[in-house]
């Protein structure tokens, strides 16, 4: 008798981490995004052709997308094509492809019939990936709902991480001025200093399902939007108004057998284009806000996220992680103690580590590569993380996000080390040793903070143990 093991769902917060269609099948794993997006363009085709797509949305979350998706590998409909080549709003390898049901796609009619046409199209997706020809990703829709300024604390309960760092790229994209005005229009400035003054700490929901289960969705980073002049007795207070605050339940539609490959033939002259009720997309997404909306008071000024210092030397690299005193190190061997300890420690300030373990090692996102060249620019690092799972099953993630932990991770003196190839197939050789390690091994993390609008940080875990003792333990 043939065991069938069913597929782990891994859950991201970023189609930038998604990783290539060549390790799905073998990881035998189902990714499921539930994330706000900003819709960029919908398209339907007629009902009544059983052999064509009932409905197809273009969307961003403002990171960039992989190369493997059907957008830019240019698997869509001739007329989609020809939009998003002509799309000038948003950077074009920023945009990503989902398909929906046909009462999906009537829903969404409806709420674009609804909403104003200056809104900026927010909304909440939960989707699954697809894998087409074995050499690119798509999504199916599951849920879907748009954001109004009246519904917006609603539709984003339990993503509120994820909708800040999304606010974050925008603003990175378009200016302060733009978010400004997005900010006043949807009134965000109470959902923003609410949801932080909670002190809830916002967790990370790209986890297994198994481990959902009896916790919000993912125990291993979370976002602390506190006032850093707030007084600790209101925090404490906050605290408690916040206790028993749950992830509201996504009503999921399973659609995957209604819907078939998105193909060319899609593509007629009589196709319904339902792009935010005909409007175009410089009437959506640039036309100002409504004057009651506009003239109320600035934000404060945020603060600039300070960038890592590059290590110049290994004798910097050992001051920064490894002079240390020993007893800085405290002993946690489960995801659970681990979470529970690093909320007591984020309001403290200094180098605060663990040894973690034993634990395993059993995944990255995404997985290969970690290096990427943008266009006309040089090559560049990009994060990833690395999923650790202790004895309970419980997984983590911990991450490498910047040139500092790249550098100290990898043992180079300087990031352009990184981009020697023969460096880069050595770093390639190094992981795939990692992640082929069967043994639990004991490990160094430590605590970082990563500035996001404002005063509001979000904290993740890092290597504080170097590859090369990893692989050696």
């Amino acid at each position: 008798m043939v065991t069938v093991i069913p597929p782990k769902t891994v859950t991201h917060d970023l189609i930038q981490e998604l990783p290539h269609p060549r390790y799905i099948y073998p990881l035998n794993i189902k990714i499921r995004l539930d994330i706000p997006l900003i819709i960029v363009y919908a398209k339907s085709w007629d009902r009544d052709d059983k052999s064509k797509t009932p409905g197809l949305l273009l969307v961003t979350d403002l990171s960039m997308c992989p190369t493997y998706t059907c957008v830019r590998k240019g698997l869509l409909p001739p007329k989609v094509l020809e939009y998003i080549s002509k799309y000038k709003v948003w950077p074009q390898d920023h945009i990503f492809s989902i398909e929906m049901s046909p009462k999906q796609h009537q829903d969404l009619s409806d709420e674009f019939e609804r909403i104003s046409p200056q809104d900026p199209i927010f909304a909440r997706m939960n989707f699954d990936i697809r894998v087409k020809n074995k050499t690119a990703i798509d999504g199916l829709t599951n849920s879907l709902r748009i954001c109004d300024r009246f519904n917006i604390n609603e539709v984003m309960s339990g993503v509120e991480r994820e909708f800040v760092n999304l606010l974050d790229r925008y603003e990175k994209l378009r200016g302060r001025l733009e978010l400004e005005q997005v900010v006043e229009y949807f009134n965000l400035r109470g959902f923003i200093k609410r949801n932080g003054g909670l002190k809830e700490e916002i967790e990370n929901i790209s986890q297994f399902p198994e481990f959902n289960e009896e916790r919000d969705m993912g125990e291993t980073q979370f976002i602390d939007l506190t006032d850093e002049e707030e007084e600790e007795g209101e925090e404490e207070k906050e605290e408690k108004e916040g206790e028993g605050g749950g992830r509201k339940e996504v009503v999921e539609l399973n659609i995957e057998s209604q819907i078939g490959e998105l193909n060319n033939s899609c593509d007629s002259d009589s196709d319904i284009d339902v792009s935010a009720s005909n409007l175009t997309e410089s009437e959506i997404f640039t036309a100002p806000p409504p004057n009651s909306f506009v003239e109320q008071r600035s934000a404060p000024a945020p603060k600039e996220a300070t960038p890592p210092s590059v290590p110049t030397s290994p004798l910097n690299n050992t001051s920064v992680y490894d002079g240390l005193s020993p007893r800085l190190f405290e002993k946690i061997n489960t995801v659970n103690k681990l979470n529970q300890w690093s909320k007591k420690k984020t309001s403290h300030t200094g180098h605060q580590l663990v040894n973690f373990g034993p634990v395993k090692l059993v995944g990255m996102l995404p997985f290969k590569p970690f290096t990427i060249r943008p266009y006309r620019r040089t090559l560049q690092f990009a994060p990833f993380r690395i999923i650790l799972e202790d004895d309970n099953k419980d997984t983590i993630f911990v991450e490498i996000s910047n040139d500092e932990e790249v550098c100290h991770f990898f043992n180079l003196i300087e990031i352009e080390d990184v981009f020697e190839q023969d460096r880069v197939e050595k770093m390639y050789n190094d992981i795939t040793r990692l992640l082929d390690k069967n043994s639990k091994v004991q490990l160094r993390l430590k605590l970082q903070t990563r500035q996001l609008i404002g005063r509001y940080q979000m904290h993740y875990w890092t290597f504080h143990s170097t590859l090369e003792e990893i692989l050696s333990s």
